[in-house]
């Protein structure tokens, strides 16, 4: 899947092409996770997240139950882009490019409101044919992003401040 500009600053891969041209990253991969969780030079060492202050690597949540997927880690990977979207290029990774780093964007545009109000079928609908194409969900992510859906709740949790983000 080569990579694919979303919105102004946004760009979702997979996590076999990652640029070099792109500073900011977002990586969801548990392999990534595994190799640099010891890693000192990281500011955050937690159960769901990885960080450096150019890229944070996210613990896999493609999963099949929605009890399985821990919120920490979307909520990380929220506030990382909105940190950094705004200002600068992001890149945004999964194993394909097309589950978990598409649920990523999808949350980002409808909690930054660049997606309309709609209802959540709807919201999916227009983030498909107006954003990517792509998205392919498991059960339990779809589930997740139907549970949180506006996802207010998940961006005040976004502002909190790194030190204060626990998982």
């Amino acid at each position: 899947m080569p990579r694919k500009l979303i919105v102004n600053n946004l760009v979702i891969g997979n996590q076999f092409l990652i640029p070099v041209d792109i500073e900011n990253k977002v990586i969801i991969s548990n392999v990534h996770f595994e190799l640099l969780c010891y890693d000192r030079t990281a500011m955050a060492r937690k159960k769901g997240y990885l960080l450096w202050e150019h890229q944070i690597v996210l613990k896999l949540f493609d999963y099949y139950d929605v009890t399985n997927i821990l919120k920490i880690t979307i909520i990380a990977g929220l506030k990382f882009l909105n940190e950094k979207v705004k200002t600068e290029t992001t890149y945004l990774a999964c194993y394909d490019g097309i589950s978990q780093s598409s649920a990523l964007a999808f949350i980002y545009l409808v909690a930054n409101k660049i997606i309309p109000t709609l209802p959540f079928e709807k919201a999916i609908v227009h983030f498909l044919t107006n954003y990517y194409s792509l998205m392919k969900l498991t059960q339990g992510i779809y589930d997740f992003l139907k549970q949180h859906y506006p996802y207010t709740i998940l961006n005040e949790l976004s502002q909190a401040k790194w030190q204060d983000l626990h998982g």
